[in-house]
């Protein structure tokens, strides 16, 4: 067999081997892309979509940490309500003038303690260390993968900030009424006052509470729709990255049987050249 023919199956030998291997390589690491020689544009955008997928991931753990933080406030605000519930009640039984003095010292007392209660409830709850309702600014969240910022702000739940008109239309807080408040609570007129004060900072704070629910039913939707988006962002990087294993494995069976036929020719074609030279001898 003539010398350029052995060496052009040699030669197409050699690249179905280099082919096998690369396909034996997909398959056992599978990644359609093991360096950069593989496929650059396509390496470059799964690097891209890597970034993206990344970045969504973190996006839905910042709006997972907003929602808890919205939770924890309105079981806050729940808590606030509560207590002025109990305040209503005893700022009704103080305005009726046939109960004793005595209960009305102790409704007194009970209404100093659950005022300065509600204040360290709601005033001073903290989320990360930082107030909730204390009028400290809020929160800033990233909502996506560019890092748009998303504003979550509470109102002020301080007892010398919260209150409402008196009989008169006159402003008070619920800071006003205590013991050694500007107004106190030491006649029936005083407890009408506070409770026509304490019936508006329940509206304030039920507007409050819906205020929170709308914004956590609004990031319940983008987490939903961050995941959708993740999923997505994934497809496409798996279409670009994993590997197609039957197709891969047709492939590299394939270029084993263009070897083996190469290899045979080759061999074929020197037997017969070293029979030609044993018959020249």
């Amino acid at each position: 067999m003539d010398y350029s023919v052995l060496k052009t199956i040699n030669n197409n030998y050699q690249t179905h081997f280099q082919l096998a291997s690369k396909s034996l390589e997909r398959i056992s690491s599978g990644k359609n892309i093991n360096r950069a020689s593989d496929n650059p544009s396509g390496l470059v955008q799964s690097d891209l979509l890597s970034l993206s997928i990344r970045g969504n991931h973190q996006a839905q753990q910042n709006v997972s940490s907003a929602i808890s933080l919205l939770n924890y406030a309105d079981s806050v605000a729940e808590k606030g309500s509560g207590m002025l519930a109990r305040l209503e009640e005893l700022a009704l039984k103080a305005s009726n003038e046939t109960i004793s003095q005595e209960s009305f010292e102790a409704i007194r007392i009970e209404v100093d303690e659950l005022i300065d209660e509600f204040h360290q409830v709601t005033n001073k709850a903290t989320y990360g260390g930082k107030g909730i309702f204390d009028a400290s600014g809020g929160f800033v969240i990233s909502i996506d993968d560019k890092g748009s910022p998303f504003h979550i702000d509470f109102g002020y739940l301080g007892t010398d900030g919260l209150g409402g008109n008196d009989r008169n239309g006159v402003y008070k807080t619920m800071d006003d009424f205590r013991k050694d408040g500007a107004v106190g609570l030491n006649t029936s007129g005083d407890a009408q006052d506070f409770l026509l004060v304490l019936q508006n900072v329940s509206k304030m704070v039920l507007r409050e509470r819906s205020s929170i629910g709308a914004v956590t039913n609004r990031l319940v939707f983008k987490q939903e729709h961050l995941k959708d988006a993740g999923l997505n962002l994934e497809k496409r990087l798996s279409k670009i990255m994993d590997v197609d294993v039957a197709k891969e494995t047709l492939e590299m069976t394939k270029h084993q049987m263009l070897m083996d036929a190469s290899m045979s020719m080759m061999s074929h074609g020197m037997l017969n050249n070293q029979q030609v030279l044993a018959l020249l001898k």
